[in-house]
Order: C-alpha cells, then sequence, then structure tokens
C-alpha cells in the first residue's frame, strides 16, 4: 500500500505540472506524502512508549515469580495472509495477485502499529528469561493430578505443523490462534482448525487483545465471531488480555477498563453460541482482573513454575513455553518451542462407555490378576492414582495407560503442579513439595514396613496414605514399638551410627540405630572411635542423642568428651558425692606445668573398669613405689619421692581419681596442705567407714599421718625419711589410728 500511495503522488505530480486544471490532485499528492512519515512516528512514539511500560511490567512479574506463556510471536517476521483463498479473484490471476500484494503490504504496515509489548514480548518478540531456573522443563510427559487432558497452544510461530505427530505424541487438545486485535488473522488460523477437526483433535481458540475500552472490545468480538463463522470448537474461546497497551498505570481504572472490555468481549462471544475465557498471567489475574464478573467465564492461568500460584477457581494452566512436541518444528526451522498447557475442566473427548474398572490389551472387562489397564467411567486411566474397591489397594497408571509395578511413585502435594517440573525437579524439591509412594509386583501401593532385598534397604509407607516415611518413625515391633529413623532423601531406615542435623526441625545430634532392627539406641554403647579402636559413649535416655560433658547417670557422674562423646569411665562408679574414677589421666591446675610439682601417674583403668580392677590399680601403684624416697611435701615419682599424702594422691591417680586440690602442686606450694593426711581424714568425699570393715584399698589414718591398706594387716606408707616407703603392720608405728576412709565405695 505504501508503494501504491507514493507511485499515485509522483503521477498526479507530473499531471499537475501540465494542467493547472489539475492543481487541487497536487495539492492532494503532496498532503498524502507528508503523512506518511507522521504515521511513522506516531508508531515510533508508541513503541518506545510500551518499552518503558514493558520494562516495568517484567520487573513486577519476575518479583512475584509469575513467569508465564509464549503463544504468540514477532508481529513483524511475516506479512499477514488474506483471511481465505476465495478472496483473490479467480477470473483475473494477475489482478488477484496485485491486490493480494497491497493487502498484504497494507496488513504489515497496520501490524506495525500493534507491536507485542506484555510481560513476555518486548517489541514483538518473546522473552526467553521466564521459566523457572530451579525446575527442568524439556518435556510433556505425565499429568499432575487433578488435570483431565495436556495440550498446546499454538499460532503462525509454531509454522506448519504436522498434526498427525501431534497427535501421535499424547497431545490431548490445542488452543488455536485466531489473530490478533479486530483485523489481523493469524496465517495457520484456518489450517490449524482443519487438521484438528480432521484428526479429532479437541480444539479451542484465542484472540490477543488491544482493546482498550468497550467499542474496541466490540470490534475485536465481531472480528472473533466473524472467523469462528460455521465452526464447532469442542472447548472455550479465550480472549488474551496481556499487552501492556491497554494499560494506563492507574491500577482501579485500568481494573475497570479490563472488566468491561472483558464483559463486553465474552457477552457477544457467549450470544453467538460459543464458551467465552479469559487469559491472563497470575499477576494480571491478581492485579488487574478482580472484578467478579471474571467468575462467569473460563479462566486460563499462565505462569512458568512447578506450580500454579493463583488461589481462585482456574481450568486451564499454561505451565511452560519451551515444550517440544513432535510435528512442531516451527516457522524459522530453529524454534520449535511451544506453550505446554493443562486441562482442569471436564474431560475433552467422551468415552465410549460408563465402565469403570480393570481392563486388558484389548480394552475388554477383566479381573486385576489379568488387566493390563483401568478405566474409570469410561475414561482410561493414565498418569494418574485410582482405588480398586475389590482389592482395596491403591495403583498408579502410568503416561500409557500401563499399571506401573515395582516402582516408585511421586505425587505433588499440590495437585495442580506440572507433571514435567516435578519428574525432573531436585531431590531437595521433592521432598518438600509431594510424597512418595510404593508400587508393588502386583501394582498395588505398598503400606507399612517394605524390605528391598537388591538394596538391602529398609523403608516404610504410611498405613492410610501410603506416603513413604521420611525423618522419626514410631513403627510396631514385636509387640511394642521402636522408634525408626528414615532419610529425608532416600527414605532409608537409618541403621548404625547417624547424624541427625537441624534442618528438618529435628534436634542435632549423633545418634545410633540398631544394626538389625534400626530401633533408636538409648544408653551405653561401645562403638569404633574411627581410629582402629573403641570408645564407650552414651546416647541420651530421652532424645536418643549422644551425650557430652558432665553427666550424672544412673547416680553417677561421668565425663563425656565434649568432642567425641567418649566417656572416661562406664561400669563402676563412685556415687556422685565421692571422688570419682576415671579411664582419663588426671589434669592438673594449668599453674603446675610450668614448676617441678606437675607429675601424675596415669590412669591404669579401662573405661569398663569393675570396683575391683581400680582397686588392684591403685595397690599395684602402691607396690610399685616400696622404696622410694621419703620427701616431705612431695608427690612425686618414685624416682623422685613422696611424703605421706603424697603416696595416696599418686596411687589414686592409678585410678584416673580427680582428687581435686590434692594434687602435687597444691601440696608443695599451698602451706594448708602441708597438713594433708588430716584433711584427708575429715574430708567427706572419701566415705569413712569402721576400723573393723577395713578393706584391701581403704586408708588408714593415724595422727598426722595416712597409709595404704593392702590386707592382712598389713600397709604401705612413706613413714620417715630414714625408711622411705615401706610395707608394715597396721599398727607397728604404735600410733593410735584416727579413721579409715574408703575412695573406691562398694555400696
Amino acid at each position: 500500500m505504501l508503494r501504491f500511495r507514493r507511485t499515485i503522488a509522483v503521477a498526479l505530480t507530473t499531471v499537475m505540472c501540465s494542467a493547472y486544471v489539475l492543481q487541487p490532485l497536487s495539492i492532494y499528492a503532496d498532503v498524502t506524502l507528508q503523512e506518511e512519515p507522521v504515521a511513522a512516528d506516531a508508531a515510533t512514539a508508541e513503541v518506545a512508549g510500551s518499552e518503558d511500560q514493558v520494562a516495568a511490567d517484567e520487573a513486577q512479574e519476575s518479583s512475584a515469580g509469575d513467569s508465564a506463556a509464549d503463544e504468540t510471536a514477532d508481529a513483524n517476521d511475516a506479512a499477514m495472509l488474506p483471511e481465505s483463498p476465495e478472496e483473490a479473484d479467480a477470473a483475473d490471476p494477475s489482478a488477484a495477485a496485485e491486490a493480494e500484494d497491497a493487502d498484504a503490504a497494507d496488513e504489515s504496515d497496520q501490524s506495525e502499529e500493534l507491536t507485542l509489548n506484555s510481560w513476555r514480548y518486548e517489541n514483538g518478540k518473546l522473552r526467553d528469561d521466564l521459566e523457572d531456573d530451579g525446575v527442568a522443563l524439556l518435556s510433556m510427559t505425565t499429568l499432575p493430578e487433578g488435570a483431565t487432558a495436556q495440550g498446546i497452544d499454538v499460532s503462525e510461530f509454531q509454522g506448519t505443523i504436522d498434526w498427525d505427530k501431534v497427535k501421535a505424541a499424547g497431545v490431548d487438545y490445542a488452543i488455536i490462534r485466531i489473530g490478533w486485535g479486530s483485523e489481523h488473522t493469524d496465517a495457520q488460523w484456518r489450517r490449524n482448525v482443519q487438521e484438528c477437526e480432521r484428526l479429532g483433535i479437541p480444539w479451542g481458540a484465542y484472540l490477543y487483545s488491544y482493546a482498550e475500552d468497550a467499542h474496541g472490545a466490540t470490534l475485536e468480538a465481531n472480528f472473533t465471531i466473524e472467523q469462528l463463522r460455521g465452526l464447532t470448537p469442542d472447548m472455550p474461546i479465550y480472549y488474551d488480555l496481556e499487552d501492556n497497551s491497554i494499560l494506563s498505570g492507574d491500577d482501579a481504572h485500568d481494573r475497570a477498563a479490563m472488566a468491561e472490555v472483558a464483559s463486553t468481549w465474552c457477552a457477544m462471544v457467549e450470544d453467538a453460541g460459543y464458551t467465552p475465557g479469559v487469559y491472563a498471567s497470575t499477576r494480571w489475574w491478581n492485579t488487574y482482573l478482580t472484578d467478579s464478573c471474571f467468575n462467569q467465564w473460563h479462566r486460563w492461568v499462565a505462569q512458568y513454575y512447578t506450580v500454579c500460584q493463583y488461589e481462585g477457581e482456574y481450568t486451564m494452566w499454561q505451565y511452560k513455553s519451551s515444550g517440544l512436541v513432535d510435528g512442531i518444528v516451527g516457522n524459522t526451522g530453529n524454534n520449535p518451542n511451544v506453550d505446554m498447557n493443562y486441562w482442569y475442566g471436564e474431560p475433552v473427548s467422551e468415552p465410549e462407555s460408563d465402565y469403570t474398572g480393570w481392563v486388558d490389551a484389548d480394552g475388554e472387562e477383566c479381573d486385576a490378576a489379568h488387566a493390563t489397564g483401568w478405566v474409570d467411567a469410561g475414561f482410561p486411566a493414565a498418569s494418574k492414582f485410582f482405588y480398586d474397591p475389590s482389592t482395596d489397594a491403591w495403583y498408579w497408571a502410568e503416561a500409557d495407560g500401563s499399571i506401573a509395578k515395582n516402582h516408585d511413585a511421586f505425587v505433588p502435594l499440590n495437585n495442580q503442579v506440572a507433571g514435567d517440573a516435578w519428574e525432573n525437579a531436585s531431590t531437595s524439591w521433592r521432598v518438600n513439595n509431594g510424597k512418595w509412594v510404593r508400587l508393588g509386583a502386583d501394582g498395588a501401593m505398598i503400606k507399612g514396613e517394605d524390605y528391598v532385598a537388591s538394596e538391602d534397604a529398609w523403608y516404610y509407607f504410611d498405613l492410610v496414605t501410603g506416603e513413604m516415611a521420611h525423618g522419626f518413625r514410631l513403627v510396631s515391633a514385636d509387640g511394642g514399638s521402636k522408634w525408626v529413623f528414615y532419610d529425608y532423601t532416600t527414605g532409608i531406615m537409618a541403621h548404625g551410627e547417624k547424624y541427625v542435623d537441624d534442618s528438618h526441625g529435628d534436634q542435632a545430634g549423633w545418634m545410633y540405630f540398631d544394626e538389625n532392627t534400626g530401633a533408636v539406641v538409648y544408653g551405653w554403647l561401645e562403638i569404633s572411635d574411627g581410629n582402629g579402636g573403641t570408645k564407650w559413649v552414651y546416647y541420651d535416655d530421652v532424645t536418643g542423642r549422644m551425650v557430652y560433658g558432665r553427666r550424672t547417670i544412673d547416680g553417677y557422674s561421668r565425663y563425656f568428651d565434649p568432642y567425641t562423646g567418649a566417656c572416661d569411665k562406664i561400669g563402676y562408679q563412685n556415687p556422685s558425692q565421692y571422688f570419682q574414677v576415671s579411664s582419663r589421666n588426671v589434669t592438673l591446675p594449668a599453674a603446675a606445668y610450668s614448676t617441678p610439682y606437675s607429675y601424675v601417674t596415669p590412669s591404669r583403668i579401662d573405661v569398663d573398669a569393675s570396683r575391683q580392677d581400680c582397686v588392684n590399680a591403685m595397690v599395684s601403684r602402691a607396690y610399685e613405689y616400696l622404696g622410694a624416697p621419703y620427701v616431705w611435701n612431695y608427690s612425686l615419682s618414685p624416682s623422685q619421692g613422696v611424703d605421706c599424702s603424697g603416696l595416696v594422691m599418686q596411687c589414686l591417680f592409678a585410678c584416673g581419681m580427680d582428687l581435686d586440690d590434692y594434687n602435687p602442686y597444691m601440696h608443695w606450694y599451698d602451706p594448708w596442705h602441708a597438713h594433708d593426711a588430716n584433711n584427708m581424714a575429715a574430708d567427706a568425699r572419701f566415705k569413712h567407714v569402721s576400723l573393723s570393715e577395713r578393706q584391701p584399698g581403704d586408708l588408714i589414718f593415724y595422727p598426722g599421718h595416712v597409709a595404704i591398706y593392702v590386707g592382712n594387716d598389713k600397709i604401705i606408707e612413706a613413714y620417715t625419711p630414714a625408711t622411705g616407703v615401706r610395707m608394715a603392720g597396721t599398727y607397728s608405728g604404735g600410733f593410735t589410728v584416727t579413721a579409715v576412709a574408703r575412695p573406691l565405695t562398694n555400696a
């Protein structure tokens, strides 16, 4: 049309120059030429304005996570074809061709003024950054629970589609673009409809809108109805509301305008005998399309995510724009993507019968043992769970209708979850957004405990829902019950040592699960120390977590390493009011280690030593000191010397007994400890008994003196500098016994 106008202008100007009478036509030609750049400038200004709007819209859309569809394409990439071949003049082929050229050029000029700009288009170009990065959305697979069909929406930008292949690929329906605005027809509109009707593929349609008011909506409705004349769609006809040009920037005004536009268009389409619906992104639904009038029409919601987050009712969800379907190569040969949708309304096709039950390979009714599939009210079950009351069990039908057996299936918690989203989603996403169930050899959903020999692993499935257990679970065991733990990722029952973190709300800590039963272990346990040896640890009686630090257990104070949890003494222990024994060496005050008075006899008892083992360690150490020099206020090695109370300290150190301020350092430096024999005799941290009850390992006290009783009325003592450490009779020194103490109690 532009070329045609310029040709006329040149011709008219030439004629004007030769004939004064044609001067008015010359003026018309000048005006015509001047109008063209003005129109172009206006279009440029409109595009620039929409770019600013789409930038703001994209920012809002991205922050809301409402990424959604790619149903049309760049309106500048192809000239629009005539609505139908019949419009060409068959009597004059050349004239028809010329007219067709002119019409195509004219439509191209007009389409430049209607550049697509929305949350998914930028200056007529589809954005490629809309889909969720956390989920791989690559192909159409299984239906989410609640959906009854899976389909595509197409336009000329999918090119010439091989619909036979599309149907064979499992597409249940198609939504076909009529065009855009009030006069632009999609180049593939009629062919796509004809192919769907030829193959029996249920179809609906949509029109991309530029209407800003009721008048514009009326024009678009008339155009829609004209295009549908003589056609019988199986599904709704949708009004696509997304272009930025129809927004004013005033949300309140836009809400009212959108309600008026949609009401006008939908009413006219419905009066013409079609079922109307409205398409928009989640953000548009939540921001602009909020009027109650929208509740009377089908909603088609676009959001490219694992779930549709729109909280209102809807019957179709466009869940991605990068679908790959056999038979679609795109109009450029290198962009085969197509929009993917789930239908949540009534099934799009009618069943041949209303039978519900098992069927064989020929589709005939049969029992469960001979079945290859299931039908529900005449519809073959696919990508869904179904319940058979005759077996009182749930089953899963695969996408091809076969019954899954020996198979784990994932069920999203939100029914409206993209099937390929959850099939390709990360393990952590699945754990938080759905449940796993297991189907046995007969296809029935397993409930209760289940052992998989090939994995040597136990699982548990809820007795009611069949959900695979994760985390802690109280299960029955041998007439009682037990707490077990199922891995949060794999669902496998834990055995042996395991660290439970707090990422799922559990108390963090090391635990131990019985090697055979998986039951939580409480109390004492000897486990590997990781260095080729073993260690004794204690698991709290209530929480089952490994304990650390000083703890009173069974009335006895015990110490557990703050890093490894290893206990210094299990089994025999003094009551907590007395000095404690330990397999760990006694540690002196820090100041002692810079002096000569830091010697400590290493503990000689095992962590599980009995009382007698402790007595033997103490007494045998006393024998090793026989002949050692007597040095007042010393408590050092046999070669360096000890005094009477210093000898007692070193012999009790052999049991790991920490005597607090009775130690070599204090014994030398603190004047109070020059009288440790008398101090010990009065110390309640030793159990005191009568002389007649004396036993090996007891302490015999005399005025200012102490000795170790070794049995048979014999003692080992550091007597004088002249005698050193010696063995003597209980009464050989001629002193009166003032007290008897038992450092290793037997009560």
